[in-house]
């Protein structure tokens, strides 16, 4: 059985991991033509797997089992998704597996309710 140190821990891996690739983004849209088809097809599986990462991260916000930090990185996580849309669409990536209402809606209020945990 995890405990609570095991998921947050968990959380804050999940976290970072999402956010790398998708500080990367733009650098690995700009070289994208330059890839061979084998390490385009190892991106699309790496990017599988992070939005795997990206639906615990949801399912565990929903539950209520983000701290208030890790609530704001999250917020911040969607904000960063909605910025990079434009490319995730372009490399043909898997859209992100949270509702799109979640990513287009203003954030600011749920942020402002949850910062208090």
């Amino acid at each position: 059985m995890d405990t609570a140190a095991d998921l947050a821990r968990g959380i804050n891996l999940d976290l970072q991991a999402v956010f790398a690739v998708l500080s990367d983004l733009p650098n690995i849209a700009r070289h994208w033509q330059e890839e061979t088809p084998l390490n385009q097809l190892t991106w699309h599986h790496e990017w599988w797997d992070l939005m795997g990462r990206l639906r615990s991260l949801h399912e565990a916000h929903q539950r209520g089992q983000l701290t208030g930090a890790q609530t704001e990185r999250y917020l911040e996580l969607l904000r960063t998704f909605r910025t990079n849309l434009p490319l995730v669409e372009q490399l043909c990536f898997e859209p992100p597996p949270v509702p799109l209402e979640q990513l287009f809606a203003p954030l600011t209020t749920h942020a402002r309710l949850t910062a208090d945990d």
